[in-house]
């Protein structure tokens, strides 16, 4: 009787203690979909930031068309590549099906157009960088993304940024120390994120 006793008093502490480290787990668990959540997202918005700092600079130091300009253009498009390249073994890991399937549709039809329509070819080769290493990996980064409250937290911080090299190239603008021309199609589409 005495032994019966210990045995029914042992078995809710056993159980107590099993539902503590699954908890724990589960919590180690949550703390690594969200570190990893914030790589991704920084990831996905820091082509925003590296081409608003990009543009801002050549702007400003009137580098457009310029070798030097070329070069900070090649500059910022490996930084962004770097980004991607640092969240890529977690999309990786997550979506798989997802990463290569969605190249291979897209290799296929981007083929498909280069070789029905040779007259475009000139333009399809313009889009080859564009397409399969800045908005490809945008739309699956950002699709393997499960805590959407991480991305809007770094989209926020990164608007914060945009926005602030673009009043300044507006305050710039307004004074005559930087030109943009007219109007400028990639500034406004950067500034769309802040004003989002």
């Amino acid at each position: 009787m005495h032994q019966y006793r210990m045995d029914t008093l042992q078995v809710p502490k056993i159980k107590a203690g099993q539902a503590v480290i699954r908890n724990k787990s589960r919590q180690i668990d949550s703390e690594r979909l969200r570190l990893e959540d914030r790589k991704i997202s920084i990831a996905v918005m820091s082509s925003f930031v590296v081409l608003t700092a990009q543009y801002f600079v050549l702007v400003s130091k009137n580098l457009m068309g310029t070798a030097t300009g070329h070069d900070i253009q090649i500059l910022s498009k490996i930084l962004v590549g770097a980004s991607f390249a640092y969240a890529l073994p977690i999309v990786f890991r997550r979506n798989k099906k997802r990463f290569i399937g969605t190249y291979f549709i897209w290799a296929f039809v981007f083929l498909l157009q280069y070789l029905m329509f040779p007259e475009n070819n000139v333009y399809q080769r313009q889009l080859i960088f564009p397409l399969f290493a800045m908005c490809l990996p945008a739309f699956i980064y950002s699709s393997t993304i499960h805590d959407w409250e991480v991305l809007r937290d770094v989209m926020r911080k990164a608007s914060y940024i945009v926005f602030c090299l673009g009043l300044l190239l507006g305050i710039m603008v307004f004074w005559g120390k930087a030109s943009i021309g007219t109007y400028s199609m990639s500034l406004s589409y950067y500034l769309l994120l802040p004003a989002v």
